[in-house]
């Protein structure tokens, strides 16, 4: 393991499942899985060396395809995907800070030793040798890396859209504003829908 993952620890941000915008979201998505008639599974599996849990959803039985997720990291929008994988275990990781995972202050570790080791240890806790994965935008990026350092663990990738900042693309502006202190709270207020009928502008601002 690199000195980016055993330096200073993570500063990491713990859910209050009694928080009512937490409550919410968990209704949200309990409604959201039931109009695709699916009944999930969730856990939390402990990333140790980060401080933080991360939650994981299963649907299905089957061979297990694991399924790492773009944008902020919630796993709920493969929603729609799952039932066209019957006869599969779906395991659909929420990324740290996404999906109701525990969040952390990603600047205080590597971003690709950040993707192999939660990668890794979300398949050591649930006894998964190697696995197909499906992913999307910067959960590519993430299945490309781990794909690279550790071939033996993947077994196909299936890639939804370009990952995020590979094959010579660049992030679009709206992202990269989101990097640069100062603006980055305007950016991410911009990206909050005001209403209902407007919930998925907020994909379009930041280029999807």
């Amino acid at each position: 393991m690199s000195s980016t993952m055993t330096g200073r620890r993570s500063l990491t941000v713990p859910l209050d499942h009694e928080d009512p915008r937490v409550v919410a979201a968990q209704q949200a998505e309990r409604r959201l899985y039931d109009h695709y008639g699916l009944e999930p599974t969730h856990q939390m599996v402990a990333l140790p060396r980060l401080h933080l849990r991360v939650r994981v959803t299963e649907v299905g039985t089957g061979p297990p395809v694991l399924v790492v997720p773009g944008n902020t990291g919630d796993g709920f929008p493969f929603a729609p995907l799952i039932p066209h994988l019957p006869g599969r275990r779906v395991i659909v990781l929420n990324r740290p800070g996404g999906g109701l995972s525990e969040g952390m202050d990603h600047r205080t570790i590597g971003f690709r030793d950040l993707a192999g080791y939660t990668l890794s240890t979300v398949l050591d806790s649930l006894d998964i040798d190697r696995v197909p994965i499906v992913a999307h935008s910067i959960g590519g990026h993430w299945s490309h890396w781990f794909a690279m350092d550790r071939p033996e663990r993947v077994t196909a990738l299936a890639l939804l859209g370009v990952p995020g900042n590979v094959l010579t693309t660049h992030p679009p502006l709206a992202l990269r504003l989101a990097s640069v202190r100062g603006l980055n709270r305007l950016v991410v207020r911009a990206t909050i829908p005001r209403t209902t009928e407007k919930a998925l502008g907020g994909l379009g601002f930041i280029g999807h």
